[in-house]
């Protein structure tokens, strides 16, 4: 997901941000599930499924009310975030290496 919404013209923040939902749609959170319920992670699954049907890569505003939304129920979806900040890691690495043989 992420790559294709950079080769869309997507900015690394909203291609990972798309990323990091398709990953809490997909995937089961363990550390979601524990702060909030099973019932409740499928009733969000079902949300983020609905929302990324209308919008796959969602704007900054759409992003800044599931925020408000995850802070208000307590939703911390940590390992999804730690998938995420690996997929920046790798990204980052793949492309220092081609910023190196362009100099």
């Amino acid at each position: 997901v992420s790559q294709e919404g950079l080769r869309r013209g997507y900015d690394l923040h909203r291609s990972g941000a798309a990323a990091l939902l398709s990953m809490l749609k997909e995937e089961a959170d363990t550390a979601l599930i524990s702060r909030s319920s099973p019932e409740r992670y499928q009733a969000l699954q079902q949300e983020l499924t609905a929302l990324l049907q209308e919008e796959p890569y969602p704007t900054t505003e759409t992003l800044r009310n599931l925020d408000r939304q995850f802070i208000s129920e307590q939703l911390s979806p940590g390992g999804s975030a730690d998938l995420l900040a690996a997929t920046y890691f790798l990204y980052a690495g793949e492309n220092s290496d081609k910023q190196q043989l362009e100099r």
